[in-house]
């Protein structure tokens, strides 16, 4: 995908008022690193993961673990370090621009890569505000550190959702993928894990 292709998909994201912003989970994220308590962690959470639609739900969870779904994307802290985008004044980027922008540089070969990387990745920081911005940062180069691992964003979004925590975990050893696990829970809660039990 193309740099027009991930603008015109920005573009299009924040349109669409289903949406959730970014910053919605930043806010979330930050939260959860100023407490040392798993409950109020867990409520922090569980509170952004009610607000993202099911087609989202993927994405937030793996952001919100420090794993984005794409897995390894090829930017290391060389080049999260040199990019020097003006913050944004307000909040418009969606988890669905993250994602979409994620996609694409992890799908991103060939000659003159590392210069896409880099002006990908500018755009995307120049849409971001500064909360934003060191939160990206920190989630491209693995190193988003905020007390969140997999086990309590697993509770939140068995809260979030509205079903057990043991079901959820079922569920996870099943899939072996959270976002998986988080997006049964977001399109069929309760329903779907009564079922499976």
């Amino acid at each position: 995908m193309g740099l027009n292709a991930v603008g015109n998909a920005f573009r299009g994201a924040v349109r669409d008022n289903l949406r959730v912003q970014l910053a919605r989970l930043v806010a979330a994220s930050e939260s959860t690193a100023a407490t040392r308590k798993r409950l109020e962690k867990t409520a922090a959470l569980a509170g952004a993961l009610r607000e993202v639609d099911a087609s989202e739900i993927a994405a937030a969870v793996g952001f919100l673990c420090g794993e984005p779904r794409q897995g390894r994307i090829g930017v290391g802290w060389a080049t999260v370090g040199a990019l020097d985008a003006q913050p944004a004044e307000r909040a418009s980027l969606s988890l669905t621009d993250v994602d979409v922008a994620l996609t694409s540089l992890s799908e991103m070969a060939g000659g003159g890569v590392e210069q896409r990387r880099v002006e990908l990745l500018s755009t995307l920081l120049s849409r971001a505000t500064e909360a934003e911005q060191r939160f990206l940062r920190r989630l491209l180069v693995g190193e988003l550190r905020q007390g969140a691992l997999e086990g309590l964003v697993a509770a939140a979004v068995a809260e979030a959702s509205g079903v057990s925590n043991e079901s959820l975990r079922r569920a996870l050893m099943l899939t072996g993928d959270l976002g998986a696990a988080a997006e049964i829970a977001a399109t069929s809660g309760r329903r779907a894990y009564s079922r499976s039990s």
